[in-house]
């Protein structure tokens, strides 16, 4: 398997699973095994970006309700009504590969069915704007329009990005329009040629764009505590459009 094939079996085992009562320890530890299975290597596991006090500890981010990313498991065992994300990232043969979801357990709100389907729309959109010359803020603006759309906002302190032999590439793929210096604003209009391999993840709450870090200096939280749903998939930009490296809509 290559790294973006090991993320969607992944993600398409998760799915078929009935995840009330699994505890999320598991789930990191599925990861893992299926990785290491594999020959491959976690990218997740000791990530390390600049602004984190400690590398990351586990191999999946597994975020629950009102975590709205980079989650780490601590033997939580899954509720009937929970909503999990889940986001691995993967390293095989120089290629990586990153993408995940937000899964229901068993019967959810209405709202948060919402929540979700926001979430997929709003990746759905994005991607109908690419092609050979699209820019960040094409992406970017379509995300944020769908969002406000469905009186939804995203989290600001999570973006997408480039991906190539490393999970992070030099470019941020941001679920907003929000530019604070002239670097940033230079950023939102480079155009993305073909080939090039981006990873859209918008992450969206009810109200709250930023959040809190919390203790753990990892786990991103809302701060008004309602749940939060994200959709990752991992594309490769073509002339006329993309073609799809993991798919989290096909599970």
């Amino acid at each position: 398997m290559t790294s973006p094939e090991i993320v969607q079996e992944y993600l398409n085992i998760v799915a078929k699973m009935n995840l009330v009562g699994v505890n999320t320890d598991d789930l990191d530890l599925m990861g893992a095994e299926l990785i290491k299975k594999n020959g491959a290597i976690s990218a997740n596991l000791n990530y390390q970006p600049s602004w984190a006090p400690a590398p990351y500890p586990k191999t999946v981010c597994v975020s629950v309700n009102n975590e709205v990313a980079h989650g780490i498991t601590h033997g939580y065992v899954l509720q009937e009504g929970d909503i999990v994300s889940l986001d691995i990232g993967v390293l095989k043969n120089g290629e990586a590969a990153d993408a995940g979801r937000t899964f229901p357990v068993g019967k959810i709100s209405d709202s948060d069915k919402e929540l979700i389907y926001v979430a997929e729309r709003c990746v759905k959109n994005a991607l109908s704007v690419l092609k050979n010359n699209c820019t960040i803020l094409d992406i970017s603006r379509m995300i944020e329009k769908t969002a406000f759309r469905y009186r939804m906002v995203t989290n600001h302190r999570c973006v997408g990005h480039s991906i190539d032999s490393k999970m992070h590439g030099e470019l941020n793929i941001p679920s907003f329009v929000f530019m604070q210096t002239v670097a940033e604003k230079m950023e939102y209009f480079k155009p993305l040629k073909t080939g090039t391999r981006i990873c859209i993840e918008p992450f969206l709450t009810k109200s709250d764009t930023f959040g809190f870090i919390d203790i753990d200096g990892w786990t991103i939280k809302t701060r008004d505590g309602k749940n939060s749903a994200f959709v990752e998939a991992m594309v490769e930009i073509t002339e006329g459009g993309f073609k799809y490296l993991i798919n989290p809509f096909v599970l």
